[in-house]
């Protein structure tokens, strides 16, 4: 609860353009932004990996 008063009070006194900026920025921020997850099977191999691709990296994922 104390963490929800908390965030109000931060954004509280911002006008609506800013609170939705804000917003954005934090979103952006996460770091599965703008991430696209593929199940790839390699070829010979029974077991599936995720593959995450983002505009600055690749990620190579097991499913477990």
């Amino acid at each position: 609860m104390n963490r929800i008063l908390e965030a109000h009070a931060n954004v509280k006194d911002l006008s609506l353009v800013e609170a939705k900026m804000q917003f954005i920025r934090a979103w952006q921020a996460l770091p599965e932004f703008g991430l696209t997850l593929f199940l790839v099977k390699h070829m010979n191999q029974k077991k599936e990996e995720l593959l995450g691709v983002a505009f600055n990296r690749i990620m190579k994922m097991d499913l477990n």
